[in-house]
């Protein structure tokens, strides 16, 4: 399809003439993702009263994303459909067919286009917490006592913490009270 003709359709916003239906259904066949050719579909068989809109309504609520948009745009809200236009084809509107990459590339950097941020630090669900949550993550936790902790404690030259959690141990597993010690004689030799 033309870019002249599917230009035309956008222009004129006619959605009571039978003979887009095809012209759509054309474009929609080559691009099936792009939302607004299905919306403009869908509401040319509406109006029409087409057969194929139940189908049709079915298969475009699964490709779009704003339900409600779709919504609004069927039951006579146009609104909708003429801001949707004009954000989405503005810029193709203005292109010739035999522009450069180089050329596209520099209209859209002096389109200068914008991402938005999400939310504000103010309003995720971490803030105020994320300090507390970092110092928590550094502090000692006492409850961890192993063997395998002490000895990595003392290949990591953190004796004294490693001398703490053989004490530990020894108080937590008596029958095992002269093994630990031998191992914290070991370490206080070092």
């Amino acid at each position: 399809m033309h870019k002249d003709i599917f230009n035309d359709i956008i222009a004129v916003n006619d959605f009571s003439d039978a003979t887009k239906i095809p012209l759509l259904n054309e474009v929609l066949s080559e691009y099936p993702c792009c939302h607004l050719i299905r919306i403009m579909y869908i509401k040319s068989l509406y109006i029409n009263k087409d057969s194929e809109f139940e189908q049709e309504l079915l298969i475009s609520s699964a490709y779009i994303s704003d339900r409600g948009n779709l919504h609004r745009v069927i039951h006579g809200l146009d609104q909708a459909l003429q801001l949707t236009i004009k954000h989405s084809f503005a810029p193709l509107t203005n292109m010739k067919d035999d522009i450069s990459k180089e050329d596209l590339i520099e209209q859209f950097i002096h389109s200068e286009p914008v991402i938005g941020r999400i939310a504000d630090k103010e309003n995720t669900s971490f803030s105020g917490k994320t300090d507390e949550l970092a110092k928590k993550s550094i502090t000692d936790n006492d409850d961890f006592t192993s063997e395998t902790l002490a000895e990595i404690y003392v290949k990591q030259g953190n004796i004294k913490k490693a001398i703490k959690i053989y004490e530990k141990l020894s108080l937590k597993n008596p029958e095992k009270s002269s093994y630990f010690a031998a191992k914290l004689e070991k370490i206080k030799k070092i």
